[in-house]
């Protein structure tokens, strides 16, 4: 239920466009490691798709630390999933800097999230994050506290 509401969130929070610009060749099950993190975040992408004239990345990002978690939320632990983000290339491209595995398995958390987000976004109500991984990241737990 609190993935569901997290991925309804980032769908919502996820309004605004820029350009894309190919620098990297980024492809559907590989994970990237965050550029300049000290903490083991995995950045895996789901899917790529055209959406008007914007390429669309969306991910699943694993361990993601939580600045001062509430027990409640996390159940104890202080690293997170978060199932399904959509970045424009551009903002995944600043992102990231190290490929660590090809052709991973999507998971089905992943899916649940696209799903929630793509019925959204086909209906006016939802975009995509052009704002690096780590200020995206800044926003969702400041507006979550």
């Amino acid at each position: 239920m609190i993935r569901s509401i997290v991925a309804v969130f980032c769908a919502i929070l996820s309004l605004g466009c820029a350009p894309s610009i190919s620098a990297m060749n980024l492809q559907e099950g590989q994970v990237w490691l965050l550029k300049g993190s000290s903490a083991d975040e995995r950045i895996l992408i789901g899917k790529i798709e055209m959406i008007g004239e914007l390429e669309v990345v969306s991910v699943r990002i694993s361990d993601v630390p939580v600045p001062d978690p509430d027990p409640s939320f996390l159940n104890g632990r202080s690293t997170t999933v978060l199932q399904h983000i959509p970045f424009s290339r551009q903002a995944l491209l600043d992102s990231v800097d190290e490929l660590i595995l090809d052709d991973q398995v999507i998971p089905d958390d992943f899916w649940e999230g696209y799903v929630l987000w793509k019925e959204a976004v086909d209906n006016g109500q939802a975009g995509i994050f052009t704002e690096t991984v780590p200020k995206t990241l800044t926003v969702i737990f400041n507006t979550l506290r």
